[in-house]
């Protein structure tokens, strides 16, 4: 495969990386939203790793495949999705903390 090709197909998948990940942010937003509001932030995680399979599935799909068609081993690139996923959760969990001080 010629390097053009090689960068076609990245960027094509970036794309949809990057609608796929919106769609995922989008569904843990919501659940963390009608979350109860007295459910305690490992709670939350939990309910989070839990929800939103379909999308978490198919953006980790493509993380890893980016990540090797740039090179990365296997084993980094599963290392890398979980860093994004952990990444995100963590993201979720900050909002919720900073939405409850600021009604609280």
């Amino acid at each position: 495969m010629s390097i053009l090709a090689i960068i076609a197909t990245t960027s094509t998948l970036i794309a949809q990386a990057d609608e796929v990940g919106l769609a995922y942010v989008d569904c843990m937003f919501t659940t963390a939203r009608t979350s109860p509001a007295e459910l305690a932030s490992n709670e939350l995680s939990i309910l989070l790793r839990e929800s939103c399979v379909d999308e978490r599935g198919a953006l980790r799909t493509l993380v890893i495949e980016i990540r090797q068609q740039q090179g990365i081993s296997a084993r980094q690139a599963e290392l890398d999705w979980s860093r994004v996923e952990s990444d995100s959760i963590n993201s979720i969990l900050r909002a919720r903390r900073g939405r409850i001080a600021r009604s609280g």
